[in-house]
């Protein structure tokens, strides 16, 4: 047992992967030092980091490394920690950590680790471990326990969902050794916008069960000393009336000999039989598939399969790729193979059409939990508008009658998205532009330029990353500040002007405003529509008047020199001159012509 006089908190966070361990610099704090660590299987792993309290330093744990192992590294040199904090997926009793898990059964492995991190602590310091069902049970409450045995701290830990409430999840750490002093590591908004829980699990079987039976055969996670995932149940079972089984070196393999056999699941997409592997939940609870490794050791190599996901039985998507050499493995895994189509379904198969008989392998099948749809912002009260612009005029408004409004019911900014307002219909290049009033509580730090800063009552909420001019699109690029209600004002803001002060092109325009909330949800376009008004302009009659002789009975002589008469609009003609005499000495003898 570590005899320690010093105690420490931790709360570490499982995020998304990283080449290496890297620490980003923290706001000057007058309190004892924190740490957080981000563990890279927790999605949206940016977005909690950004949440961290200022003031706390964050660091990344690379996905290829054991996770303690780069937590001591960093710890080594530190001292006098008010609080470490974790934020990692988590099943009762455990905390995945990079490659890495930290367990009761695994403390005595990391006793050096243990023993770096003790000694980062400073006097009552907590360490807490956000994960979901962490703490939960008797095996959640023994780690607790133990934790708290080898560091002599505040251990504090969940023993439920961690995470979205739109998901069961809450930030909450129910269980605790002591009284925790520790402030919230997460900002309010952070903790609201989340949008996943942190539990997940790896399925890998290291001993047989002796699934050599009648088919159909089923393996469950839990099973063939694998993971039992927590408030999930994982089945893996042959599609056809070939046998599943784990062998005793940990493979879940199928096996068949007799490709005649006709099978026992079919459904469309292949031509002859179908045989493989099914991954499914029992009950039908939605799972992400992040990643598993399959292994050809038949006579299956460079053979083309196909994996593909199922949502109640419907197909979302299918991807193909080919067996290796024989005993090689095969990773499949997000941003590979996998794609986002493996997120919320309940089904995987893994299969191939026609072929000899033979066998093939399955292990290390990582299940994540689903990623919320994301749900698309709304522009209100500004679909269907119509404004007229009359020649020559100052730029009016694109918003008229009731005020628009954007919300986004998901998140609580638009960090990362964008507004983008475009001419669909009837753009002239040279005359049209898009602009923003600055008249009120936007300010534009360099005029509508690209690269200007954009800010709504003082607070900046973007930057001009294309500046409407010349029937241009007008985009500005959005920032954490850019909240609904900013961007609402924005909108507010947003004007047409036409450039050509003479004679425009007077077909109505149709200008279109989405926004882009930054998490891959966009607005339906808000459609406005822009009458352009001419005026008919006086013409203009320009001449230099001249100072003649007249001989009598002699020729006319020309009163003007470099006459000009324009109609300035095209298509016009001059329909009639007045020409005004003063000063006639001899009346009716006058002739003008």
């Amino acid at each position: 047992m570590i005899d320690l006089q010093r105690t420490l908190v931790v709360i570490m966070i499982h995020a998304a992967i990283c080449m290496s361990a890297f620490v980003l610099p923290a706001v000057a704090s007058s309190s004892r030092p924190e740490i957080v660590f981000i563990d890279s299987a927790v999605r949206d792993m940016q977005m909690l980091a950004d949440g961290v309290r200022p003031g706390v330093d964050v660091v990344r744990l690379d996905a290829g490394r054991d996770g303690m192992n780069q937590i001591s590294e960093i710890l080594a040199d530190k001292r006098d920690l008010q609080a470490i904090h974790l934020i990692s997926h988590g099943a009762p009793g455990k905390v995945f950590l990079g490659s890495g898990m930290l367990s009761a059964e695994s403390l005595e492995k990391y006793d050096r680790q243990m023993k770096v991190i003790a000694n980062s602590l400073g006097k009552d310091g907590e360490i807490l471990f956000y994960g979901c069902d962490i703490a939960k049970g008797a095996t959640g409450s023994s780690f607790v326990q133990k934790i708290a045995s080898f560091t002599r701290g505040n251990i504090s830990a969940s023993i439920d969902a961690t995470g979205s409430a739109l998901l069961g999840g809450n930030w909450i750490l129910e269980e605790s050794n002591g009284k925790s002093a520790a402030k919230t590591i997460l900002s309010n908004n952070a903790r609201d916008t989340y949008r996943g829980v942190l539990a997940a699990g790896t399925i890998s079987f290291t001993s047989g069960t002796g699934f050599t039976g009648v088919p159909p055969n089923t393996a469950a996670d839990g099973q063939g000393g694998s993971t039992d995932i927590a408030d999930i149940t994982i089945e893996v079972y042959a599609i056809d009336s070939s046998i599943v089984k784990i062998t005793t070196d940990g493979a879940l393999e199928f096996h068949s000999t007799d490709w005649s056999v006709p099978p026992i699941v079919t459904w469309s997409g292949g031509s002859g039989a179908t045989y493989g592997m099914a991954i499914k939940s029992s009950g039908g609870v939605d799972f992400k598939l992040t990643s598993l490794n399959f292994n050809d050791w038949g006579e299956w190599e460079e053979d083309e399969w196909t994996i593909e996901a199922l949502e109640n039985g419907d197909s979302k998507g299918t991807r193909t790729f080919n067996g290796s050499a024989i005993g090689a493995n095969v990773p499949l895994a997000q941003g590979g193979v996998l794609d986002q189509n493996f997120n919320n379904i309940d089904e995987v198969r893994i299969y191939k059409t026609d072929g000899s008989g033979s066998w093939f392998g399955i292990n290390d099948i990582v299940i994540d939990n689903p990623l919320l749809p994301n749900t698309a912002p709304v522009i209100g009260n500004l679909n269907g508008d119509s404004v007229s612009y009359v020649e020559g005029a100052s730029a009016v408004h694109l918003d008229s009658g009731t005020a628009a409004a954007v919300s986004d019911g998901d998140s609580a900014d638009f960090n990362g998205g964008n507004i983008t307002v475009a001419i669909t219909a009837n753009g002239v290049a040279g005359e049209d532009v898009l602009g923003i009033d600055t008249s009120a509580t936007v300010s534009l730090g360099a005029g509508v330029a690209v690269g200007s800063h954009v800010s709504v009552g003082g607070v900046d909420i973007g930057v001009i990353s294309a500046n409407g001019s010349g029937g241009g699109n007008l985009v500005v690029d959005f920032n954490s500040n850019a909240t609904s209600a900013l961007v609402t004002t924005l909108v507010n803001t947003l004007t047409y002007r036409n450039s050509n002060s003479t004679e425009p092109n007077t077909l109505s325009r149709t200008i279109s405003v989405t926004v882009n909330d930054g998490d891959g949800g966009a607005s339906s376009a808000a459609n406005v529509s822009i009458a352009v008004i001419g005026v008919n302009d006086a013409p203009t009659l320009a001449a230099t008047g001249g100072t003649p002789t007249y001989t009598e009975n002699g020729s006319a002589v020309d009163l003007f020199s470099a006459v000009s008469i324009s109609t300035i609009e095209s298509g016009q003609t001059v329909t009639g001159l007045t020409l005004t005499v003063s000063n006639l000495a001899d009346g009716s003898n006058e002739i003008l012509g």
